[in-house]
């Protein structure tokens, strides 16, 4: 249905053009795919929560980024594409703008008008299940932060992008691990088991966060992302390495007890106080058993030492100001302390790591997490289990961790990537016996988060979840008949 769909649609654009000559076989090819490319885009926003903007590159440089760019669209037949389904009054655009000065800016929006929701909607089955997997573009990415000034504010605008790179045997072998966890994940269905009835306090709860991303369930697969090595010629592939893009990762923290896996609940693990264990182990010193963040401050003002400690060990330099970070700030005035006071709290706490600190390493020791983020999920795709990261923690059906696999492994990563050997392992449970809603749960969401009311209750046999479990195990079943 898809495809007639998508047929129709480029039938009627052309119909629209006023071309003297129809296209070549290729640029043939090339323009029906840039349309269904934006189709599908179209489909997926309109199940994404909240639902979403689709954005468009107009700058011909876009389309021709070596090692980036999806090779089978070009600037001509995308252009062709959306112009025609402006045309045909299927979709809206809100422009984008750009300062030459700084080279930031925001790309040009498009969203699907009434008329295209209401077909769009027609259509059998969920976009994120039904559509087959997006081209498998460039996995590890090399980015690059440069500081312009703005021309329209005067203020410094950090800036990233994606190098260019040549590739080496380890970024060969970064990638190939990549894609049999990616191919692993992509046998599974991960969800978010909520009911109807929640969904728009899931959306504004995402969209009160501005630089929280839509809820989208077809960003299924992860990306590398390694913060370029200026310092380094022979390899620049030794800071950040993080795993990013899923649509896991943008869910809100109170929303990670609806996660399911295959339809099953699970539980979250994750290394206790990570960053400063691997910053003692690094310098060769021991931390102790006292809490890296209690020890600040007397244990008051916790997640303000926290924030703190990290943006210290980003920083390059002394800051005599402290982060720029507004949230930030605000929480320092509210507990009543200077950045001061603070920040030379955490060096006194910590004065056996202190000559690490403001020497910007953060980059480096996300590198270390980050490589053993891939040994633990590696070790589990290798057996067709997946493992759902969130940085430095990872979520699991709820009887792989029962069973002490995931707490292992994570431990052996550890030992194999520093040689040392990590103290504590925090487990959440995640997720209780459908139906059977506990005690807290009120208290929790409500009177705690404000958030969502019935979720995990007998209501979401009836919901999106329900429909979307019967969906994907339908489509697996058809693909080994």
């Amino acid at each position: 249905m898809l495809d007639t769909f998508t047929a129709s649609l480029i039938e009627q654009i052309q119909e629209t053009e006023t071309r003297v000559r129809a296209r070549r076989s290729e640029a043939q090819d090339r323009f029906e795919y840039a349309v269904a490319v934006l189709v599908h885009d179209l489909w997926k926003s309109i199940h994404t929560y909240p639902q979403r903007e689709c954005r468009i590159h107009k700058m011909t440089s876009h389309y021709s980024r070596p090692r980036y760019r999806d090779p089978m669209l070009t600037y001509d037949t995308m252009r062709a594409a959306y112009n025609g389904l402006l045309q045909l009054g299927l979709i809206t655009e809100t422009n984008g703008t750009y300062d030459v000065a700084s080279g930031t800016g925001i790309l040009t929006r498009y969203a699907a008008t009434p008329k295209m929701i209401d077909m769009l909607l027609t259509l059998n089955g969920h976009p994120a299940i039904d559509l087959a997997v997006e081209p498998t573009l460039e996995t590890i990415i090399l980015r690059k932060t440069v500081k312009r000034r703005s021309k329209q504010t005067g203020e410094l605008v950090r800036r990233t992008f994606d190098i260019p790179y040549e590739d080496t045997e380890k970024t060969i072998g970064y990638r190939a691990n990549l894609s049999v966890i990616n191919a692993c994940l992509l046998r599974h269905w991960p969800d978010l088991e909520i009911t109807d009835f929640d969904i728009p306090q899931l959306a504004k709860d995402v969209l009160r966060d501005g630089d929280r991303e839509p809820v989208d369930f077809s960003k299924r697969t992860l990306v590398r992302i390694f913060t370029d090595d200026p310092q380094s010629s022979n390899d620049r592939f030794t800071l950040g390495g993080r795993f990013y893009r899923a649509w896991w990762q943008n869910v809100p923290k109170n929303y990670r007890m609806l996660i399911t896996i295959d339809g099953e609940r699970t539980s979250e693990a994750d290394y206790s106080q990570f960053h400063p264990q691997l910053l003692y182990h690094m310098a060769g010193k021991d931390m102790g058993n006292t809490d890296a963040y209690d020890r600040v401050l007397d244990g008051r003002h916790r997640k303000l030492v926290k924030q703190a400690f990290n943006a210290m060990l980003q920083m390059s330099r002394f800051s005599p100001g402290g982060p720029k970070d507004d949230d930030f700030k605000a929480g320092l005035e509210k507990a009543g302390i200077t950045w001061t006071t603070l920040r030379d709290s955490i060096l006194e706490a910590h004065a056996p790591v202190a000559d690490y600190f403001f020497k910007g390493i953060g980059n480096s020791l996300q590198f270390t997490d980050s490589c053993i983020a891939e040994k633990v999920m590696l070790e589990f795709a290798q057996r067709d289990i997946p493992v759902l990261p969130v940085h430095d923690s990872f979520i699991v059906n709820r009887h792989v961790e029962a069973s002490g696999d995931l707490e292992e492994a994570m431990r052996k990563a550890y030992f194999e990537v520093t040689g040392h050997r990590i103290g504590k392992i925090d487990t959440t449970l995640l997720s209780w016996p459908r139906g059977k809603q506990p005690a807290s749960m009120e208290g929790y969401l409500f009177k705690t988060f404000k958030s969502i009311g019935l979720s995990l209750s007998t209501n979401a046999e009836k919901s999106g979840w329900a429909m979307r479990q019967r969906l994907f195990k339908e489509r697996i079943s058809r693909a080994t008949e």
